[in-house]
């Protein structure tokens, strides 16, 4: 796997719009980029839910199922259902550069994200070069989030499918939580992620 051609294969989109003389391509850049930040953490989370024995090729529409009804299910949600599964925490996989970065994140969801994603101001009047900064910000996330993550459990979260199974089939009898079904599934998302029908 190599995780540094599916991130440029994941940015392609994005380098168009930053390239672009478009009046608003920085913006609409900005935007992609902050969807492929949650679909990356998304997919991992996914990825390490398929792992679980009491998972085939057969549960993924199961599985997808289970997701759909919860409206809050964020960055953050994700990262403690990791976290809550994982036997190592996505912090320490991720290592030194995380102290780094995730304050970064953590100002651009709270500060931009919510305001450019809704069409609002964001009161900050962010002018090109600045969503460009954001943006480079986002990619360096996710190339190290995809790097790390690779190494660890064999999955970057940038490949198509989730829905695949480490080279180790007991990969997740190391995990310090179990989950053996569905709607085990479903009690997880609410108990340890903060999901909500």
């Amino acid at each position: 796997m190599d995780y540094l051609k599916n991130v440029q294969r994941e940015f392609e989109t994005v380098d168009l719009l930053l390239k672009s003389e478009s009046q608003t391509g920085r913006t609409d850049a900005f935007i992609l980029s902050w969807v492929k930040v949650e679909k990356q953490i998304r997919k991992l989370f996914v990825y390490m839910v398929f792992q679980f024995l009491a998972f085939s090729p057969s549960n993924k529409n199961e599985i997808i199922k289970a997701f759909v009804p919860f409206r809050n299910l964020y960055f953050d949600n994700y990262i403690s259902g990791f976290d809550a599964i994982y036997r190592t925490s996505f912090q320490q996989i991720v290592g030194g550069d995380y102290d780094e970065l995730r304050p970064k994140l953590d100002e651009i969801r709270k500060k931009y994200r919510n305001k450019i994603l809704h069409g609002q101001l964001t009161g900050h009047g962010l002018n090109a070069k600045q969503l460009s900064e954001q943006v480079e910000v986002m990619r360096k996330w996710i190339t190290l989030i995809a790097e790390k993550l690779s190494s660890e459990i064999g999955y970057d979260g940038l490949e198509s499918s989730a829905f695949r199974k480490f080279k180790e089939p007991t990969f997740s009898s190391s995990f310090q939580f179990q989950i053996g079904n569905v709607k085990e599934l479903d009690t997880f998302i609410k108990e340890s992620m903060g999901g909500r029908i």
